[in-house]
């Protein structure tokens, strides 16, 4: 039994073929992969970033109530009950201002009273 094949040109096809299988297995695979996470992004878009607007932003009228601009830290309280961040008509993104507060700078986010 010999280790060096006696058929050199089937042995280098071999190896050949073999590498190239092996490639496009992992190419295929982290193709899947991509697809996958841009189908899902596509299915189930996140949420847009919330964006700083001007202090002296004026929201457009909003049918469910009034709004107000709310301590970025009681927003979690407030949506216990029954309150929503107001999202700006254009792109659907909750809005903040950047305000000084006791000498340091804080946000607020404009929130609106349910109906």
């Amino acid at each position: 039994m010999t280790i060096i094949p006696t058929d050199l040109s089937s042995f280098l096809w071999g190896v050949a073929v073999s590498s190239f299988v092996a490639f496009g297995t992992g190419f295929v695979k982290k193709a899947g992969e991509d697809f996958y996470l841009w189908t899902k992004k596509k299915a189930n878009p996140p949420p847009p970033e919330p964006i700083e607007v001007d202090r002296r932003f004026v929201p457009a009228e909003y049918k469910g109530g009034g709004c107000s601009w709310v301590p970025e830290q009681r927003i979690e309280e407030l949506k216990e009950r029954g309150y929503a961040l107001y999202l700006r008509p254009d792109d659907d993104a909750p809005c903040f201002r950047v305000v000084a507060v006791n000498g340091r700078q804080a946000r607020e986010f404009l929130m609106v009273a349910s109906a």
